[in-house]
């Protein structure tokens, strides 16, 4: 049973949102003087904005495969 849990955690994601929060709380933590929290929560936000910035590569990929679509669409119908 442990394992099982194990292997799910393992797994497991924190949304960008998430993190975010995450970050705000830690670099709150800092400036109430816990210096360590202030290295936490900047590789927080670090990945945050590491994986905002996949994303919105992502969409830009995406809004481009569906703008080339009907013309994608026209070739495959010309080739045959």
């Amino acid at each position: 049973m442990t394992q099982e849990w194990e292997e799910d955690l393992h797994f497991a994601r924190l949304s960008i949102d998430d993190l975010d929060e995450l970050a705000r709380s830690w670099r709150q933590r800092a400036q109430e003087g816990d210096a360590t929290s202030s290295a936490v929560a900047k590789a927080l936000e670090s990945v945050v904005r590491q994986r905002r910035a996949a994303a919105a590569a992502r969409d830009r990929v995406l809004a481009a495969r569906r703008a080339w679509a009907p013309l994608r669409q026209a070739a495959r119908l010309l080739r045959r």
